[in-house]
């Protein structure tokens, strides 16, 4: 069980590094440029706001967009559980009935 929980860990994150490599030496040009958008977009906004104005804007957005929020995260949340689930059986196959 540890075994082959270390053996599929150590395949995702070399995975992981792959790929991280793989952006930083520019292989990947379109993910690089996603990545250095992406990094860039959250400089700049991260340099506009401070954490006074973080804590007095965020209450005002989920209220503005509390429906959305809610049920975004519901999604998220149930896809986590499902994936949970998925990761129980994975590991324990003789009690196929978690749910």
């Amino acid at each position: 069980m540890a075994k082959e929980a270390s053996k599929l860990l150590r395949i995702h994150l070399n995975k992981l590094f792959q790929v991280s490599h793989d952006i930083a030496m520019g292989r990947d040009s379109e993910l690089f440029i996603k990545v250095a958008i992406s990094l860039f977009l959250i400089s700049f906004i991260g340099s506009l706001m401070d954490f006074q104005t973080l804590c007095h804007t965020v209450p005002t957005f989920y209220e503005r967009y509390e429906v959305y929020i809610d049920i975004s995260l519901l999604l998220i949340y149930n896809r986590a559980k499902e994936l949970y689930l998925r990761f129980q059986i994975w590991a324990h196959p003789e009690n196929e009935k978690l749910s």
